[in-house]
């Protein structure tokens, strides 16, 4: 890998804050990028990046069906009526409304809050803890006690 031109690490300083030597070093890394050959390379950034946005969007996706479980195991012997109407296994609109709010605005947090820590850390560390989080959290639900 280290006689393949391809495959050449270009140093692009993080600290360079705009300044001629980091926007050149930006410009070679980008030009190398669009005229090197197609290689597995560029099938693993693709992989990458289409992986960045499923983990990224999944949680959004899936807010509509939660609420509709979170309405059938919590408001099925306590229905709530809307407009005359009773509504068993529904979320009441509110809480429906509110937990994909929530699910958005701790999307944004979340990547302001995740994006200034990558900034100073750097994106691994970053991506370490992050990871770190999401494995606790998974392995907590697992281990509910309540009942």
């Amino acid at each position: 890998m280290g006689d393949d031109p391809h495959h050449r690490v270009i140093p692009v300083s993080p600290k360079a804050g705009g300044g001629e030597a980091g926007s050149d070093a930006v410009k070679k890394v980008l030009e190398k990028m669009d005229n090197a050959s197609f290689s597995l390379y560029h099938v693993k950034i693709i992989i990458i990046s289409g992986m960045g946005f499923f983990t990224d969007s999944y949680d959004l996706f899936c807010i509509s069906l939660l609420t509709r479980l979170i309405g059938r195991v919590y408001y099925q012997d306590n229905p709530f009526y809307f407009n005359g109407t009773v509504n068993p296994g529904k979320l009441p609109i509110n809480i429906d409304v509110s937990l994909s709010a929530v699910a958005l605005c701790g999307t944004l947090g979340g990547q302001l809050f995740f994006g200034a820590i990558g900034d100073l850390c750097g994106r691994k560390s970053a991506f370490g803890v992050t990871l770190a989080i999401m494995i606790f959290c998974a392995v907590a639900q697992v281990c509910d006690l309540s009942k």
